[in-house]
């Protein structure tokens, strides 16, 4: 999965670079990837709920659980990029992987078959937001940031709630802490190609009564990025504040207004009313955008 990622961000950055390897690195790649494709049909498995899924070990090796060492597979999904959105057996692969989850994260797929590893939460998150599962990727962060210790940091592995402790890995593990910030800028800023995508994955909570977001400078691949959503006390109403990049041209900035706790029935930017889809133009300088809610539904 490394090396199919590895080559594909190889062969992008000697195109923008205009190197001749480029040519060379393809074929390369193409070969690899049809090996592969290869191996995972010949290897792949169904389980007990019905889900077609492609084993962490090859034909031959040691059976194990279908939810083992899936680290590597969600990396290839993002940041890898491996696979197409569409890709049957990659959807059914991580189909597999829901089904394994107790306590919102997978159970059992780190170095305990017992446990919970705490911070794959971010993959199996990043992994559902990629695929436009903003809801399943928010749900995700909850359930890792309910395994935290009481200080705010992490085991690298844990037993379930109520079953006896046998291991509990690296404490704390700050590989966890990393992932959990990365995953917070995620679904807020998240870059798809030549798009920049605000609020994609925000949990409906955040933007309850007097709730306030804001982020500041975030690196992004088009340059520094902040953002700030404020809602007001009756919940009635909100606004947006965002600084986009300059560094590179973007092709379009898209803000998920399906995120928010309640419809939005009026929007404004930068004091005149627009529908929607106009916020999908590339953006200027700093934009506002004043929000009105409908009634909540919730």
């Amino acid at each position: 999965y490394w090396t199919l990622a590895g080559l594909k961000a190889a062969i992008a950055m000697a195109e923008r670079l205009e190197q001749p390897v480029a040519s060379a690195w393809k074929t390369e790649l193409a070969d690899y990837r049809a090996h592969f494709e290869k191996a995972r049909q010949r290897d792949k498995l169904r389980d007990d709920h019905g889900n077609e899924y492609v084993p962490v070990t090859m034909k031959g090796e040691q059976p194990q659980s279908p939810q083992r060492g899936a680290w590597a597979f969600l990396q290839s999904v993002y940041p890898g990029r491996v696979f197409s959105p569409d890709d049957e057996l990659m959807r059914s692969t991580l189909a597999m992987l829901d089904a394994n989850t107790q306590e919102g994260l997978i159970h059992g797929t780190g170095w305990d078959p017992a446990g919970i590893w705490t911070y794959a939460g971010s993959f199996y998150a990043h992994a559902h937001l990629w695929l436009g599962h903003g809801s399943k990727a928010a749900a995700a962060l909850y359930a890792f940031a309910n395994h935290a210790c009481p200080l705010l940091c992490w085991r690298e592995e844990q037993n379930l709630r109520g079953a006896p402790e046998r291991y509990v890995g690296d404490m704390p593990h700050n590989w966890a802490s990393a992932e959990f910030i990365r995953l917070i800028r995620h679904l807020l800023i998240l870059e798809r190609g030549p798009q920049l995508h605000l609020l994609e994955g925000m949990p409906h909570v955040w933007s309850r009564p007097g709730a306030t977001i804001r982020l500041a400078d975030i690196p992004t691949s088009f340059g520094l990025a902040s953002l700030s959503v404020q809602i007001a006390q009756d919940g009635k109403s909100g606004w947006i504040r965002i600084d986009p990049p300059e560094r590179e041209r973007m092709e379009r900035l898209v803000v998920h207004l399906e995120r928010f706790d309640r419809p939005v029935r009026l929007l404004r930017i930068n004091g005149r009313e627009i529908d929607a889809d106009s916020l999908l133009t590339a953006p200027g300088k700093e934009i506002l955008l004043m929000l009105e809610f409908a009634p909540a539904l919730r």
